[in-house]
C-alpha cells in the first residue's frame, strides 16, 4: 500500500519533497518523526504523540490539513516536519485572535543548518495562506511559541526572521514560552 496515493505534494525539487502530513504518512514515519521531534530541547514525545488530534481540552483543528513533512527524493527518509493547526483565540493578550498555529518544527540532525528548516517554514506559511481556515472564521493570522530562555535565542530570531512578532509570554511549570504572531493583512 502506498501512503502517497492520497497525499498532496506541495513542492518537489531534486533535493527534497514536501507533502501535506496526512495521518497515514504520520503512521508510516511515526518512529522517525518521534526521533526527530525529540531533538528539540526539553522535548519528551512518545511514539504516538504525532497522531494526537487533541491534548487535554486543546483540539488540534485541521491538523492533517495544516501540517507538512519534508522527505528525501526517494520518499524513504524524513528530513523534517512542521505540525500546524487552527487555534482558537483566547480573547487575551497572549492569544487575542484565531490563528494558524505552528505547533512543532523539527529537522533531522543530519539535515540541520542546511536551510531545510527555513524552506519548510516558508512553504508552510505560503501553503497555509492558500488553504486558509477550514474550521475557524475571520482574518488569517499565524502564531507560534518557543522557549523564551537565552540559550534559545537562535530559534526566537529564526521565527522573527519570517515576520513573527513577540506579543507576550506564557508561563508553564518548567519554562516560559514566548508567543509570536504574524498578521499578514
Amino acid at each position: 500500500m502506498s501512503y502517497f496515493t492520497d497525499a498532496t505534494e506541495v513542492e518537489k525539487t531534486e533535493t527534497y519533497l514536501i507533502y501535506v502530513l496526512t495521518k497515514d504518512l504520520a503512521k508510516e514515519f511515526q518512529k522517525e518523526i518521534t526521533k526527530i521531534w525529540n531533538l528539540v530541547p526539553l522535548s519528551n514525545h512518545g511514539i504516538n504523540d504525532i497522531l494526537l488530534e487533541k491534548k487535554g481540552d486543546k483540539v488540534y483543528l485541521g491538523k492533517w490539513q495544516h501540517s507538512l513533512v519534508m522527505l528525501s527524493p526517494d520518499r524513504k527518509e524524513v528530513y523534517g516536519f512542521v505540525v500546524g493547526y487552527e487555534r482558537e483565540g483566547e480573547n487575551n493578550d497572549i492569544y487575542p485572535t484565531d490563528s494558524l498555529h505552528l505547533k512543532s518544527l523539527s529537522i533531522s540532525e543530519e539535515h540541520q543548518r542546511q536551510g531545510f528548516g527555513r524552506k519548510l517554514v516558508s512553504r508552510w506559511l505560503t501553503y497555509n495562506k492558500e488553504v486558509g481556515y477550514s474550521h475557524l472564521k475571520g482574518k488569517l493570522a499565524y502564531s507560534t511559541q518557543t522557549n523564551g530562555v537565552e540559550w534559545n535565542a537562535h530559534v526566537q530570531k529564526f521565527y522573527q526572521s519570517f515576520g513573527f512578532k513577540m506579543i507576550g509570554s506564557k508561563q508553564y511549570e518548567n519554562k516560559i514560552d514566548n508567543v509570536y504572531f504574524i498578521y499578514p493583512w
